[in-house]
């Protein structure tokens, strides 16, 4: 099975993400800009729920 950690997700709209980060964790901008950067299996389940919850044109 090959590994899926995104290295380096890409957003246009980083205050909608904190904004959907902030609904599942506690912490500030700062600690969320780390969390994002910071590849782990945690921050890849958020993405991946996060981007089934955004509608693609």
């Amino acid at each position: 099975m090959q590994n899926r950690i995104i290295p380096a997700p890409e957003s246009a709209d980083t205050g909608a993400l904190f904004a959907e980060w902030s609904k599942e964790y506690t912490g500030t901008v700062d600690d969320f800009y780390h969390f994002i950067t910071t590849p782990t299996a945690q921050r890849d389940l958020f993405l991946r729920k996060t981007q089934k919850n955004t509608p693609h044109p």
